[in-house]
């Protein structure tokens, strides 16, 4: 409950850019920096309508998108030992790429189209999910997507809502715990010596993504060094 007041209270905060390290938090314009160095690894910004009286920094970078595959579903995919592993402000910390290499079954391929939007009441990105199944073409149902979520997750922190740009219902990881995380992990992060940087904000989210939905590969392509496992 407290967390719920908490939440709506800050949905009315304008964000300053030091609010990144205090509260895990990004500005319009820090988003889109972190997007355009996202950029460099094969996602590519898109322009949009906004609504009337919201003035973004840049129009022709309103969300960001990218291809994505999953081969197996989770199910499928291991046993994992929940209770050995502590999660941290809503998110499993779960590290699966040695799995991911593993052969898997092509019939069971899907591919995912992955957008990320800035959601202004919570101050982070939030991600969506569509996505077809590789052997008949036919798009995936909400419910065939929550196969490649760890359940976790499901009806909790991943709901169904309306894509802000595209205007229909698509799969979303909510935004309501991405701030927290991200501070957990700039905490985290300092205490190894490392120095994060804004324009690092994307990549550490779609690490932490990666507990959500580890069957789901993207490339991201540059290593960026967090200072955390």
């Amino acid at each position: 409950m407290f967390q719920g007041i908490n939440n709506f209270v800050n949905s009315f905060a304008t964000p300053k850019a030091q609010d990144f390290y205090s509260k895990g938090w990004l500005t319009p314009e820090q988003f889109v920096e972190a997007g355009d160095q996202l950029t460099m690894t094969g996602w590519q910004w898109k322009k949009a309508q906004v609504k009337k009286g919201v003035d973004p920094p840049h129009p022709e970078k309103m969300y960001l998108i990218a291809n994505a595959t999953s081969q197996t579903r989770i199910k499928e995919f291991l046993s994992f030992d929940f209770q050995n592993n502590q999660g941290q402000d809503g998110f499993l910390c779960v590290d699966m790429s040695k799995k991911q290499q593993q052969a898997l079954n092509e019939q069971e391929t899907r591919v995912y189209t992955i957008t990320i939007t800035y959601d202004r009441k919570y101050h982070c990105p939030r991600l969506w999910l569509q996505g077809v199944a590789l052997n008949t073409g036919l798009p995936l149902k909400h419910q065939e997507i929550y196969e490649d979520i760890m359940s976790v997750y499901q009806n909790e922190t991943v709901t169904v809502e309306e894509h802000p740009y595209l205007h229909y219902q698509q799969v979303t990881i909510h935004p309501c715990n991405h701030s927290t995380t991200m501070k957990a992990f700039l905490d985290k992060a300092k205490q190894n010596g490392a120095d994060i940087k804004p324009m690092q904000a994307l990549f550490i989210f779609l690490k932490f993504m990666q507990s959500v939905m580890p069957t789901v590969v993207y490339d991201t392509t540059i290593d960026i060094c967090l200072g955390v496992d």
